[in-house]
C-alpha cells in the first residue's frame, strides 16, 4: 500500500453486474440459450452430440458436466439457492438470486448474442455475427484452468480467504489498482516500509515478504486486515477511489470463477 505505514483498506461497493431485470421467457432447448431466455434451477442445456450439459442446478450453482458426471466448470456460486441463469437481449449473461444480480459476463452492448453449449465441451457466448465473446475454456472436455495471473488470480485466492460478493469485487478491484495482480510486486515507501504481494501488505503487519508473495497468503493476510472484507479504509486506491477503475474487470474475472 505505497506511501502509507498502514494498510490501505476500502468498504464494499455494490455488485454493478446489470441492470435489467430478470427476463421471463422460457429456458433455452437444445443446446444453447438464445436472447431473453433463462435456464431456470434445475434445467439444462445440452450439446448436440449428448456429450456435455450445461445444468443451472437448484443450489445456485451453473456447472458444466461431462456425459459421465464429471465437472468440468462451475459458477462458485453455491448457496445462493434458486438462481436464474439469463441469455439477456443485450448480449449480457447474468446469474439473478432474488431479483439481484450476483454475476455476468459484462458483455451488454452486443445485441442478440447467444450462447452455446458446444460439442467439444466448451460453454460460448457468441455475438450476433458469430464472434465468441466469453467461454468457460473446456474445449477437449478439459476441467478448466484455474487462473494463474492477472485479476482471475486475485478473483481465485480471494474467494478461497472468504471473500463473497461485493467485497469479493471490491478485493479484486483494489488488487488490481495496487498491484496489478503481480505476485511478487513490491513498493518501498519514504518511511522505510515496504508493501508486497497483490494487495501490497504493509510490513507493519509483520510479515515477511517471501511469505507475502505467495498468492495465497497475501489474499489470507488481506481478509484480516480488511476484516473479512468490511473494512477497506487502510488501502488508498479505495480511499481516493482509484479502485473503482476496475470494477468491471474485477466482475468479469469472477465471473470466469
Amino acid at each position: 500500500m505505497r506511501g502509507m505505514a498502514f494498510v490501505k483498506v476500502l468498504a464494499a461497493a455494490a455488485l454493478a453486474l446489470a441492470a435489467a431485470a430478470t427476463p421471463a421467457q422460457a429456458a433455452g432447448s437444445g443446446d444453447r440459450l438464445l436472447p431473453g431466455q433463462v435456464l431456470y434451477p434445475g434445467e439444462s442445456i445440452v450439446s448436440a452430440n449428448n456429450a456435455y450439459r450445461f445444468t443451472m442446478q437448484t443450489d445456485g450453482n451453473a456447472v458444466v458436466y461431462t456425459s459421465s458426471g464429471t465437472a468440468l466448470w462451475h459458477s462458485y456460486t453455491h448457496g445462493y439457492n434458486g438462481t436464474a441463469f439469463a441469455m439477456q437481449g443485450d448480449g449480457n449473461v447474468v446469474m439473478y438470486h432474488n431479483g439481484r444480480a450476483i454475476k455476468a459476463t459484462n458483455t451488454a452492448g452486443r445485441n442478440n448474442a447467444y450462447l452455446i453449449m458446444q460439442t467439444d465441451g466448451n460453454l460460448v457466448l457468441y455475438s450476433s455475427s458469430g464472434q465468441p465473446l466469453w467461454n468457460t475454456n473446456t474445449w477437449g472436455g478439459r476441467i478448466a484452468p484455474l487462473p494463474s495471473s492477472g485479476a482471475g488470480l486475485c478473483a481465485r485466492v480471494g474467494y478461497s480467504a472468504g471473500f463473497r460478493d461485493g467485497s469479493l469485487q471490491t478485493a479484486v478491484a483494489v488488487a488490481l489498482g495496487e498491484s496489478s495482480c503481480v505476485p511478487n510486486a513490491v513498493n518501498h515507501n519514504t518511511n522505510g516500509s515496504w508493501d508486497a504481494g497483490l494487495w501490497q501488505i504493509n510490513s507493519i503487519h509483520g510479515y515477511s515478504q517471501s511469505w507475502l508473495f505467495v498468492p495465497q497468503n497475501n489474499a489470507n493476510a488481506a481478509w484480516r486486515i480488511s476484516s473479512s472484507g468490511t473494512s477497506w479504509r487502510p488501502w488508498v486506491v479505495y480511499t481516493n477511489g482509484a479502485y473503482r477503475n476496475h470494477l468491471n474487470q474485477a466482475s468479469a474475472a469472477i465471473f470466469q470463477l
